[in-house]
């Protein structure tokens, strides 16, 4: 039996394009929603209190608050939260941070 209901997806990244193709690659499947896009940390969590994603797509590395702040401000606020995360840096150049903020 197949859940009726699809994966609400916030997609959290400071590049349009990214942003745009992620959203536009996730809405095909027949099971996932994008709901929400944001560009940066704090409207990313403006999104999150609007629409109450069931999994958010982080950018790690954006401008202002960082993606792994803002996902720890996200389960501050709402415990059951869920976000994975990624980026395009080098780890030398910014080890990861992903465990302190919970983020798969």
């Amino acid at each position: 039996m197949r859940n009726s209901k699809p994966i609400r997806i916030l997609v959290v990244d400071d590049h349009f394009m990214v942003r745009m193709g992620l959203s536009a690659s996730l809405n095909v499947e027949p099971d996932m929603e994008v709901v929400a896009e944001a560009g940066n940390g704090e409207a990313a969590l403006e999104a999150y209190r609007k629409h109450h994603p069931s999994l958010v797509m982080m950018d790690l590395r954006l401008p202002g608050m960082s993606g792994t702040d803002c996902t720890a401000a996200m389960i501050h606020e709402f415990p059951d939260a869920h976000a994975g995360g990624g980026s395009r840096i080098h780890r030398e150049e910014h080890p990861p941070r992903r465990t302190a903020a919970r983020c798969a």
